[in-house]
C-alpha cells in the first residue's frame, strides 16, 4: 500500500485510492492486512495513536476527535521541521546581508566615500573628480521690524521649478495667510505645514528680522518661486505679502541656488540631483562630500569571505543536528535534500576552477560538514574572487533548497490544521474534499464519512512526502 501511494504529495492518487476502496471490516477504507503491514513497517509509530479499529463506530461522527492526539503529534513535528528550516534560511539571509567582502581603496576619503554596488566585481582604481556638489535652494526676505509686525494677508503660491530654464517641475502649493498668521512667525509656520518641501525659519539680528526659506530637496530641478495674491490688490509693489515675492530671475534675495552634483569618473561626465549616487559603470555607490579628486578601486577581502563560509557551515550543521533529533522520516528526507544541494560544488574553469576539495570541504561519517581552515586561508589569499563565487554558489544552492522545503512543509502544516478543524458528520466529508482540492488534488467527487477517514489515514501514513 505504501508503494501504491508512493510517499508523494500527490493527494489526487491518495483520494482516488480511498474512494475506490470499499469499507472492509469497518476499518474506514483500510483492511486488517494493510493495517498489519503498516504496523510492521513501523509507520503507525511515526504517525501516532490513530486509533485504527475494526469497528465501524470508530469513524462515526466523532472520528475527527479521535484523531486529536495523533494530529497534535503530526502538527508538532511539522512545526519543528519548519521552524528549523526557517531559522537556517533567516540566518543565511542575514549572513548575505552582512559585511560586504568587496571593499574600496580610496585615496581621498575627505572628498567622497564609496562602496561597491550589489554584485560588483574587483576592478582597478578609477579617477573621480568632483566639480560641484548638489544643493538645495535658499532665499531670504528683506528685513522687517519689529519681528511681530503684520506683513499682509492673501495667498502665497510656491511653485517648484528649474530656475535656469524656467521649466516648472511640480504642482503649485497655495498657502492662505489671514490676520491670524500674518506675522513672520505665522507665515513660517504656515509654509512648514503646507507640504511644499520647504523649511521656513525666522532669522533675527541687529539689522532686523527676516524670513529664510530653504528647500528640502537638492538638485537643479528643485528650485522654487514665490508669488503673492495680495489682499491689497497689488501683487508687485513690495508691500504686504508681495514683499515676499521671489521670481528666480531676481537674485537679490537668493542665498544659494539649487544645483546638481557634477563630476567625472575616468573622464566620463556624470551629474546627479543628489550627493549620493549609484554609478553602474564603475559599480560604485558614492557619497560626495566636497570638491576634489580621488582614486577609488574595488578589492575582495578574502578573510571576510572565509568567515562567511565558516559561519554558513556552522548554521548548516546546527540545522542538520536539529532535524536528526526530531527522529521523523520527513526530517530525515529533508536533511538528505540539504546534503544533496551542497554536493559536488565547482566554480570557474581551467586553472581558475575551484571545487569543494580545494578549500578542504568534506563530510564525516554522520554527514556533518567540515572545512580545512588552512586550505581555506590559502584560497582566500590566492584567489579571493573565486572563493567569493564559491560562497555565492554555496549560499544560492542552500537558499533554493530551503525555499522548496519550506513551501512543502508549509503545505503539510496547513493541510493538517485543516484536517483538525473539519466538523463531524456529513460536513466532515465535504471539508476533507475541499481541503484536498485546495491542496492541488484533481478532486471533485464527494467523500462519505468512511472514505474521508480513510483519506486521513493514508495521508498520515504517507506523511505527505
Amino acid at each position: 500500500m505504501l508503494d501504491r501511494i508512493n510517499r508523494s504529495a500527490d493527494l489526487s492518487s491518495i483520494a482516488n485510492y480511498a474512494r475506490s476502496s470499499p469499507a472492509r471490516g469497518g476499518g474506514g477504507g483500510l483492511s486488517a492486512a494493510e493495517i498489519y503491514q503498516i504496523s510492521q513497517l513501523n509507520a503507525v509509530r511515526k504517525v501516532g495513536a490513530l486509533g485504527f479499529s475494526a469497528s465501524a463506530s470508530d469513524f462515526s461522527a466523532n472520528f475527527t476527535q479521535r484523531l486529536g492526539s495523533s494530529s497534535e503529534v503530526k502538527i508538532s513535528t511539522a512545526g519543528r521541521i519548519q521552524s528549523s528550516l526557517a531559522e537556517l534560511r533567516s540566518k543565511l539571509q542575514d549572513l548575505n546581508r552582512s559585511k560586504d567582502p568587496l571593499t574600496t581603496a580610496n585615496t581621498q576619503p575627505s572628498v567622497l566615500s564609496a562602496k561597491a554596488l550589489q554584485g560588483g566585481k574587483v576592478q582597478t582604481p578609477v579617477a573621480i573628480n568632483v566639480q560641484q556638489l548638489a544643493q538645495s535652494q535658499q532665499i531670504q526676505s528683506r528685513n522687517f521690524s519689529p519681528a511681530e509686525a503684520a506683513i499682509g494677508t492673501g495667498k502665497l503660491i510656491i511653485q517648484r521649478a528649474d530656475l535656469s530654464s524656467g521649466l516648472q517641475t511640480g504642482a503649485a502649493v497655495s498657502i492662505n495667510i489671514s490676520s491670524s498668521n500674518n506675522t513672520l512667525a505665522g507665515i513660517a509656520q504656515a509654509i512648514n505645514g503646507s507640504g511644499a518641501s520647504i523649511r521656513a525659519t525666522v532669522l533675527r539680528d541687529a539689522e532686523g528680522s527676516r524670513l529664510a526659506l530653504t528647500g528640502d530637496l537638492t538638485g537643479q530641478a528643485q528650485g522654487f518661486t514665490i508669488r503673492s495674491q495680495d489682499s491689497d490688490g497689488n501683487d508687485s509693489d513690495a508691500t504686504g505679502l508681495s514683499a515676499l515675492n521671489f521670481s528666480g530671475v531676481d537674485g537679490e534675495n537668493a542665498i544659494r541656488q539649487a544645483q546638481d552634483a557634477k563630476l567625472t569618473i575616468n573622464s566620463r561626465e556624470v551629474s546627479s540631483s543628489s550627493n549620493t549616487l549609484a554609478d553602474q559603470a564603475s559599480q560604485l555607490q558614492l557619497q560626495l562630500q566636497q570638491q576634489g579628486s580621488a582614486q577609488v578601486g574595488l578589492q575582495r577581502d578574502g578573510a571576510v569571505v572565509s568567515q562567511k563560509i565558516s559561519d554558513l557551515l556552522g548554521f548548516y550543521n546546527q540545522t542538520r543536528s536539529q532535524l536528526g533529533a526530531i527522529g521523523d522520516v520527513t526530517a530525515s528526507k529533508l536533511s538528505r535534500k540539504l546534503d544533496e544541494s551542497l554536493a559536488n560544488l565547482s566554480v570557474g574553469t581551467g586553472l581558475s576552477q575551484l571545487v569543494s576539495a580545494d578549500i578542504g570541504l568534506s563530510r564525516d561519517s554522520s554527514g556533518k560538514l567540515f572545512i580545512n581552515e588552512t586550505r581555506l586561508s590559502q584560497q582566500a589569499l590566492a584567489q579571493p574572487e573565486a572563493l567569493n563565487d564559491f560562497y555565492n554558489l554555496l549560499s544560492g544552492k542552500l537558499e533554493t533548497q530551503l525555499k522548496t522545503s519550506l513551501q512543502q512543509q508549509g503545505g503539510v502544516a496547513s493541510l493538517w490544521q485543516g484536517f483538525r478543524s473539519v466538523s463531524a458528520g456529513p460536513s466532515a466529508s465535504q471539508s476533507v474534499s475541499s481541503l484536498l482540492s485546495s491542496s492541488g488534488a484533481n478532486f471533485s467527487l464527494p467523500l462519505n464519512t468512511r472514505a474521508a477517514a480513510g483519506v486521513l489515514q493514508y495521508v498520515s501514513i504517507a506523511q505527505l512526502q
